[in-house]
């Protein structure tokens, strides 16, 4: 059965995540960020038992939030997981009186923009050179979401 895993993560789950964001990121995260996320932003973890499936990481500034990284085990993409997460972080968000949420996404990568655009995003405009890759820098598109609208 799968959960939403709110509380301080073990350092299982964090190794976890470390792990599937070198496997589906282009601009992957140290095991630094994680715990440094993990201590003062918001998130949630999707798992089956103990294993961690998906997760996504947020940050909440007055009446806004702003996604900061999404992923789904590469075993478990194309399930609707990410859908799932997004969903109830959404939610969550919406009851903590957050109006609008935002998020920056490859603009290549179109299975992602795909999913924003079902859960209402718009585009809001391009960064130049926003991910430094070792193939060189991507732009990214930046998205916004209005909730309780």
């Amino acid at each position: 059965m799968m959960t939403f895993v709110d509380a301080v993560p073990t350092a299982a789950q964090i190794q976890a995540c470390v792990a599937i964001d070198a496997k589906v990121q282009i601009t992957p995260w140290s095991l630094a960020k994680f715990e440094s996320s993990f201590a003062q932003d918001c998130f949630l973890l999707l798992c089956e038992g103990q294993a961690v499936l998906a997760y996504c990481i947020w940050r909440e500034v007055l009446d806004e939030a702003e996604l900061l990284t999404i992923a789904v085990h590469p075993d478990y993409q194309g399930q609707g997981l990410a859908k799932k997460l997004f969903t109830e972080m959404l939610k969550r968000c919406s009851q903590k009186g957050i109006q609008r949420m935002f998020l920056e996404v490859v603009v290549s990568n179109a299975p992602a923009l795909a999913l924003y655009h079902s859960l209402g995003f718009i585009e809001q405009g391009v960064r130049k050179n926003y991910y430094h890759t070792a193939k060189g820098a991507l732009d990214a598109k930046v998205l916004r979401l209005e909730l309780n609208a």
